[in-house]
């Protein structure tokens, strides 16, 4: 007789990366979120947070938004096990220059 064992475990060691890499972006620019997490199984949904308010889902772990206001993205990845460890990044938002010339 064998004894088998399937180990399941919460998302863990979460990171999240923006691109651009740069936490300084322009107003209404595109910004790129991706989260990576090891888990077992792997985490089927990520929630994407800024500053505390759910903006949206991505079940691949990447996530496209328009940056309107400075803030901390966080990314939260789930499993069928549970919630697992979250991660930040903070970006900083600018507004266009314009310059005027006499």
């Amino acid at each position: 007789m064998f004894n088998c064992f399937f180990v399941t475990d919460l998302p863990t060691e979460t990171s999240m990366t923006a691109d651009p890499a740069n936490t300084t972006v322009l107003r209404e620019s595109n910004l790129v979120l991706n989260c990576s997490t090891d888990a077992n199984p792997d985490a089927h949904v990520y929630h994407y947070y800024l500053n505390g308010d759910l903006i949206g889902n991505s079940s691949s772990g990447v996530f496209n938004t328009t940056v309107m206001a400075d803030g901390v993205y966080t990314c939260v990845p789930i499993n069928t096990v549970g919630t697992g460890d979250n991660a930040t990044v903070s970006i900083t938002v600018v507004s266009e220059l314009h310059l005027t010339c006499f």
